[in-house]
């Protein structure tokens, strides 16, 4: 055979391989680069053989350029199916190309040919097991069945060339195995991106298919022209009908729905068909249990390939939101009837409570009034009773006169706290004037003289300084100091020690009041002010002796606060802010003892 065969094999190959490349290019498919590079060096080898130039183009031909060509391919067949190449691969092409040169040299080309055939065979079956196994496509495992070729070529060499055939009919056997794999290869890589739709769009379905099952969304297509209505499983699902019944889901639906309810989806689906709108129907129907169902559809036309017109749509069971719906509109109603039950019940229970707080303000009152009271009433029943151990005495007239006028004072006294209370009941401002500190504590110091006997109790009174003015109601002011000088006598059971101290403290009078008495435990300390709260409920306290102290110190702009330790005494700071001296009193003689003196004015009762 002359060389003008072989050139054009290897013309036609070149062009195969340059077809094959571009392919691989344009599809973005490496596999087929592997493999043209792995058919040009088969095609070059045989070039170089053929002309006899294996010095000058490459150092190694024949059986020494065997193994990379297979291993090429075994390459391109991994890479084709998306596997990872074995480093076993690169290890055995390179030990048999290594290998081929050193039995050559040794002078053993026989060995040398059963090496790299070897490795040829193992690495052609491998890349056919790729194929075979990890192919997508028909034409991918026809890729391995051309592998077969040049191995049966590389099994056969030696029977051959023992027939007799020579080298360059070798070559062209080997050229001539290109254009058959070549083809292959190019048919492989142009179905890939068929094979990748076909792949993705089973995908898709499987996953739509899953979707609906998991939804519970039926779909369905109509064929007007054939009357045909076609079902996915799920619908049948919906209207709750068996599909081996062997009926149309056309004649089901119909079955299915009511007469009136039929008429109006074909006239709906019609008018979709028609117009092209968007179909939108709300149904309700019993199933063949008797359960009844509501069920919503949607659907649109859809033009086919071949020109006709369908109905594509979509059924979602709407029976458990409306189920759902109802038992939320029930629960509704019943949340409103409670409400209307429990506002009615709220309603007559704050008018209940209104009556109580009523009673329970007018007890306030009176108790307040009595406490007011109470002691100016003590104080008459103290004179009466002293004026009757003074009958027959030789002063018997001047203790009479004495008792009289104290028995006419508090009497005054009485009225004014009465009236005072219903201006307090009636929301009404006190009257206020100014007035000497030290006036209301000569006061005090009188009106609780009878007090001090009936407790067996000493009150000591010590001013500090000139006597400072105050804006306040004198009769309140009385009665706020007079309440925690009682406190004070009967915090012990008798024989307390009282300590009134009046200081000037800026532009505030201070008022102390210091006992002797037991004291009052923490946890009562924080409570004293609230009414009806007392320690003494035994021994006839009402709990509002400080309570009214402390509304009228309030209510006047200063404070009250109060110290005390078990066992020791307590004492009451009451604080109220001074005002100047009214002009008229200027130059007025103080009607109080050493008023003016800035040492103490001490006295005792």
């Amino acid at each position: 055979m002359g060389f003008v065969g072989i050139d054009i094999l290897l013309l036609i190959a070149a062009a195969m391989l340059f077809a094959q490349s571009c392919v691989a290019i344009v599809k973005d498919e490496p596999a087929g680069l592997w493999w043209a590079a792995g058919s040009a060096l088969l095609a070059l080898d045989g070039y170089i053989i053929g002309h006899e130039r294996p010095a000058a183009l490459l150092p190694f031909t024949g059986n020494a350029a065997g193994p990379t060509i297979a291993w090429l391919g075994y390459r391109g067949a991994a890479c084709y199916v998306e596997r990872p190449v074995h480093s076993w691969s690169i290890s055995a092409a390179v030990i048999a190309t290594l290998g081929w040169f050193i039995l050559s040299s040794l002078g053993q080309p026989a060995l040398a040919e059963i090496l790299t055939d070897t490795t040829n065979i193992l690495l052609g079956f491998s890349g056919i097991a790729l194929l075979v196994k990890g192919s997508a496509s028909p034409l991918g495992r026809l890729v391995a069945i051309g592998y077969l070729l040049p191995i049966l070529l590389v099994a056969s060499t030696h029977w051959l060339r023992f027939s007799g055939l020579d080298t360059p009919a070798e070559t062209e056997l080997w050229t001539a195995a290109i254009f058959p794999f070549s083809l292959i290869v190019i048919c492989a890589l142009l179905e890939r991106d068929t094979v990748r739709t076909r792949l993705a769009l089973e995908e898709t379905t499987r996953r739509l298919q899953l979707a609906a099952r998991i939804s519970g969304l039926g779909t369905w297509t109509y064929h007007r022209d054939q009357e045909e209505l076609n079902w996915s499983e799920e619908m049948f699902e919906i209207y709750k009908v068996d599909p081996k019944e062997g009926a149309t889901p056309f004649a089901l639906q119909l079955r299915t729905l009511p007469q009136e309810q039929r008429e109006e989806v074909s006239a709906a689906m019609n008018a979709a068909l028609d117009s092209g709108q968007e179909l939108n129907l709300n149904l309700k129907f019993n199933t063949s249990d008797g359960e009844t169902r509501h069920v919503a559809t949607r659907a649109q036309r859809y033009l086919r390939p071949d020109g006709s017109i369908v109905l594509v749509g979509s059924t979602y069971d709407l029976t458990k939101l409306r189920k759902a719906i109802e038992e939320l509109e029930c629960y509704r109603t019943q949340l409103q009837e409670l409400v209307a039950k429990r506002t009615a019940e709220r309603d007559a229970s704050q008018n209940r409570l209104h009556q109580s707080q009523r009673l329970a303000s007018l007890g306030t009152f009176s108790a307040g009034l009595a406490h007011q009271v109470n002691n100016p009433v003590g104080s008459i029943l103290v004179a009466a009773e002293f004026s009757e151990l003074c009958v027959d005495d030789s002063d018997e007239i001047v203790v009479l006169r004495r008792a009289i006028s104290d028995i006419k004072n508090e009497a005054r006294r009485c009225g004014e706290i009465v009236r005072g209370v219903l201006q307090f009941a009636s929301d009404q401002p006190t009257k206020k004037t100014v007035v000497r500190v030290d006036s209301v504590l000569a006061n005090v110091r009188v009106a609780m003289g009878g007090a001090a006997r009936r407790a067996n109790a000493k009150l000591e009174v010590e001013c500090f300084g000139e006597s400072p003015w105050i804006n306040a109601s004198q009769l309140e002011v009385e009665q706020a100091i007079s309440n925690l000088i009682e406190n004070a006598f009967q915090s012990r059971e008798s024989g307390a020690a009282v300590k009134l101290l009046r200081y000037v403290d800026g532009k505030n009078v201070r008022i102390e009041i210091r006992d002797n008495g037991v004291g009052i435990p923490e946890e009562s300390l924080e409570r004293i002010r609230d009414p009806f709260f007392t320690t003494r409920l035994e021994a006839g306290g009402t709990g509002l002796g400080l309570s009214i102290a402390h509304g009228i110190v309030e209510e006047h702009g200063g404070s009250l606060s109060f110290e005390s330790k078990v066992d020791i005494g307590t004492e009451a700071t009451l604080s109220l802010p001074s005002v100047a001296a009214p002009p008229s009193s200027q130059n007025a003689p103080s009607s109080e003892p050493n008023a003016r003196d800035t040492k103490a004015t001490r006295t005792d009762l």
